[in-house]
């Protein structure tokens, strides 16, 4: 198959969990955005500006820069970011906390109140369960651990399920978002704006463009990849001891608390196939959790 044949192959199967696509459709797209967040948050919602592929520049020297799906602000202030995210890779908590402190550190100016800081929301519109619970969202707050009471300090986290079918206004949005077919997309402001980069001329090209990019982008970091793996051709591969018990003992707290094997392989960073292993024997040694006699029960 020809390249050519290739990418538009690729573009024509894209839907809005694709993050080239969806930032594209929901950039300066007013309507789509606020439908989208008025099912999410569960209230009514104007938003003044929406961008979409927005870049946040880290001020520290050699600081980690990110990159928003979709920027968007309400009229008050309070500012909102939009990620999708299709698989498990850059898909740790402790991404959502750094896009939290991100859009946080660019809101005040020199001197204001903290006081005078608005709430922000990083939302993440995931293609899976990312919890395993079967609900249609799950919203993250920070609480008083003595009381229970909410701690109000105005920094929301939100899930989306991506998995869920509900008859419902998120069941909707979900099954809109799975379509690769603007037709076949129930909200207009969204099938529009999938039918513009999909089927006009200058929409198609943007996304040929794009594609291509990240094509590019993808080779490029498999080579780099396969050259490491190149070099350590025939060095002893393997996790220190102190390191596998540290793992033992994170995945032990999440089957107590019901986590999947997929779940506790994504909040490591692992792949399921390494974790598979360590999860196994954990499941085995229920209900003592000796951390020591797991690993040794590994090596045999």
């Amino acid at each position: 198959m020809a390249n050519e044949e290739r990418i538009n192959k690729i573009i024509d199967e894209l839907t809005l969990f694709d993050d080239d696509l969806m930032s594209r459709v929901f950039d300066k797209n007013i309507e789509a955005t606020e439908y989208v967040l008025q099912i999410i948050l569960g209230r009514k919602i104007t938003v003044v500006s929406v961008k979409g592929q927005e870049n946040f520049k880290n001020p520290v020297t050699n600081g980690r820069n990110i990159t928003l799906d979709v920027h968007a602000e309400e009229e008050d202030g309070q500012e909102i970011d939009i990620e999708v995210q299709g698989g498990a890779e850059g898909a740790h908590i402790r991404r959502a906390r750094f896009h939290s402190s991100m859009t946080d550190a660019r809101m005040l100016k020199k001197k204001q109140k903290f006081r005078d800081l608005k709430d922000s929301y990083v939302i993440f519109i995931y293609k899976h369960d990312k919890f395993g619970k079967g609900l249609p969202v799950y919203h993250i707050n920070r609480h008083i651990e003595e009381t229970g009471e909410l701690f109000s300090d105005g920094s929301h986290i939100i899930y989306v399920n991506g998995k869920y079918k509900g008859d419902d206004e998120v069941g909707r949005l979900i099954r809109d978002f799975h379509q690769s077919k603007a037709e076949k997309i129930e909200n207009k402001a969204l099938a529009d704006g999938v039918k513009h980069f999909k089927e006009t001329k200058g929409g198609r090209k943007l996304m040929c463009e794009a594609v291509e990019k990240y094509a590019q982008e993808v080779a490029e970091e498999r080579e780099k990849k396969a050259e490491k793996r190149g070099e350590k051709r025939g060095e002893k591969r393997g996790i220190s001891r102190g390191e596998i018990i540290k793992i033992i003992k994170i995945t032990v707290k999440k089957v107590q608390k019901g986590y999947t094997m997929e779940a506790v392989a994504e909040d490591l960073e692992e792949s399921v196939d390494t974790l598979r292993p360590i999860y196994e024997a954990v499941e085995k040694a229920a209900p003592d959790y000796d951390a020591e006699k797991i690993y040794e029960s590994l090596d045999k």
